[in-house]
């Protein structure tokens, strides 16, 4: 989502069952990643989750965005025009404990 960090899914990936692989990350700007000049398009977003999923070797998977992440998976999806797996939208956000 905007400006988050991928530490904000981290109530979320609890509830996944037992051997689901997941992966968040920290769009580029945010959280752990790097801080470049430049670069923060959707499209340039859309990129960096390419170059992930090719350096983990994903050939089937679910993305799933919150807020801009949801736009920045649609944008991956329809210009790697993926056939398997699906892309989804969050809005809602946990509850503190």
């Amino acid at each position: 989502g905007n400006i988050a960090s991928c530490r904000w899914w981290d109530k979320y990936l609890s509830f996944l069952p037992a051997g689901c692989r997941a992966v968040a990350m920290d769009l580029r700007g945010c959280g752990q990643s790097g801080r470049p000049g430049e670069g923060h398009t959707i499209r340039q977003f859309a990129d960096d989750i390419h170059f992930l999923v090719q350096a983990l070797d994903l050939k089937r998977f679910h993305l799933l965005g919150h807020s801009l992440g949801g736009q920045i998976g649609l944008c991956y999806y329809s210009h790697n025009k993926i056939q398997s797996g699906r892309c989804g939208t969050y809005w809602h956000r946990p509850k503190a404990s």
